[in-house]
C-alpha cells in the first residue's frame, strides 16, 4: 500500500496476503513452486509521493519479504 495504510502494514500481513493471492494461482494450475521463484514484487503507484519515512517502509517490507523467498 502507498497511501495511509502503510501505518498499518506490518511484514506478515504482506506475506500472507501474498500467499494467498499465490494460493489462487495455484487453484488455476500454475505451479506453486515457479511463482515463488519468478515473481516480480515492486510497490504500488503512489510510493513516489509519500513522505521519506513512509517510501522508506514501503521499499524495506518489499526487501524483507523478497528476501524471505529467497532465502527461504
Amino acid at each position: 500500500p502507498t497511501t495511509e495504510a502503510i501505518k498499518e502494514v506490518s511484514f506478515g500481513l504482506l506475506r500472507e496476503r501474498l500467499e494467498h493471492s499465490l494460493t489462487s494461482l495455484e487453484k488455476l494450475d500454475i505451479p506453486g513452486d515457479m511463482l515463488r521463484q519468478q515473481a516480480l514484487i515492486t510497490p504500488s503507484c503512489g510510493t513516489g509521493s509519500l513522505d521519506t519515512k513512509d517510501a522508506l517502509k514501503v521499499f524495506s517490507l518489499l526487501k524483507e519479504l523478497r528476501n524471505s523467498y529467497v532465502e527461504g
